[in-house]
């Protein structure tokens, strides 16, 4: 069976699945008033759930992806929850690292291949051969893609060349000639974070370097007190970077300078998220901590917290150890209600909207957010606007054609 008829007949199950089955795993709609919350749709992803299940949920202010263990990917819209498009681009052999997106592409490393997907139709824009086995998720900025690789290299490929190179049907035999710079490490890389000016990458022996996003130069290296399993966080000028003795360091993201430490006690096993002035991070059983972003301060600590969901002006969300969204007050970390999330054990942790995103293991993928706000409040780029709203249905959407 091909790629292309095997989404088809995946598409083709999934539509006939009854929707109260899944309907039925939603919270109650009386609970999640009570605490002020509303459903703002639910969806399903395409995923054979007998032998597959979703196991990333990736987000931007346009669309939410939902990615299986076996590589297949379907987009819904952000702010209606209408499927969008479903690929499958890997198999039982081959498992992908979380996609990378940005205004216009999805970008997905797999086995020895860098896919571009379309972000709006799902067709692919271009495939580019790798060098070396991947070892972490791609990054973008508004001109390079970024791939850091098992034996330690990072890979610069311009975003023309790669797009000129394919029109003139040159790839992925000439991949090579899109390639910027190569940067050569001792150890695997874990995590590449970049603003368009400075690259910053981290390799699990513990090192991270800052080079410059066009020349390759190094602007700067930091050897940390252990190793690095954990991927750093960041917001517009700083990068978190937490290692495995349990402490966190906040540094400058153009000069790599210390600002602040904190030491946590245990290991710091999630992504540190980062709203305004706060991050927000949560040790292996220990608690989620609120962090003042310029100096490592504490503002508070909720001890039930286990990880961050998302953030209003006024509000945290997270969840406990046995499933459970709590509500939680931004200023003290009181908790202030809950709700069982037990069936939605995929979450992402948004920093960019106020919208809470979650998924089920057999594909339910739903979001929530406050009652009387149509509209989410966009925390990092506040200048852009959401797509224009469709009416969402009591349903969900009918799915999208796969594509290849």
């Amino acid at each position: 069976m091909t790629i292309r008829s095997l989404a088809w007949a995946l598409l083709f199950v999934a539509g006939f699945a009854p929707a109260a089955a899944f309907a039925q795993d939603l919270p109650d709609t009386r609970d999640l008033e009570r605490i002020g919350l509303v459903n703002g749709w639910w969806a399903r992803a395409v995923v054979d759930s007998k032998q597959d299940e979703i196991e990333y949920l990736q987000s931007d202010e346009q669309v939410v992806l939902a990615q299986s263990r076996q590589g297949l990917f379907t987009a819904f819209r952000a702010d209606t929850g209408r499927v969008l498009w479903s690929v499958l681009l890997g198999g039982p052999l081959y498992r992908a690292f979380p996609a990378a997106m940005n205004e216009s592409e999805v970008i997905v490393a797999l086995g020895l291949n860098m896919f571009s997907l379309d972000k709006t139709t799902g067709e692919t824009r271009w495939t580019l051969r790798l060098p070396g086995h991947p070892s972490c998720s791609p990054e973008l900025d508004a001109n390079q893609v970024y791939i850091g690789t098992t034996d330690g290299s990072v890979y610069a490929y311009s975003l023309r060349s790669i797009r000129e190179l394919y029109g003139e049907r040159k790839l992925p035999g000439y991949s090579h000639m899109a390639q910027v710079w190569r940067y050569k490490t001792p150890e695997a890389i874990n995590t590449i974070l970049s603003n368009g000016t400075v690259v910053n990458f981290t390799s699990n022996g513990g090192t991270l370097y800052g080079v410059d996003a066009r020349e390759k130069s190094l602007r700067y290296q930091i050897e940390t007190s252990n190793r690095i399993r954990t991927p750093m966080g960041r917001n517009q000028n700083a990068v978190f970077l937490p290692t495995t003795d349990g402490r966190m360091t906040g540094l400058s993201l153009d000069t790599g300078r210390v600002r602040w430490e904190f030491t946590a006690g245990t290991e710091i096993l999630r992504r540190p998220r980062a709203i305004g002035n706060h991050v927000f991070v949560a040790p292996a059983r220990m608690a989620m901590f609120c962090l003042e972003s310029e100096t490592g301060g504490e503002i508070w600590r909720q001890p039930v917290a286990t990880e961050f969901a998302a953030a209003s002006d006024d509000r945290v969300y997270a969840y406990d150890a046995v499933g459970k969204l709590l509500v939680l007050d931004a200023a003290t970390g009181r908790v202030t209600g809950a709700v069982p999330m037990r069936h939605f054990k995929v979450h992402f942790g948004n920093e960019l909207t106020d919208r809470i995103i979650v998924a089920s293991t057999d594909g339910l993928v739903a979001t929530f957010h406050e009652q009387g706000r149509a509209q989410p409040i966009f925390h990092r780029n506040p200048d852009r606007r959401p797509l224009s709203p469709d009416m969402a249905p009591d349903e969900p959407a009918a799915e999208a054609p796969a594509t290849n």
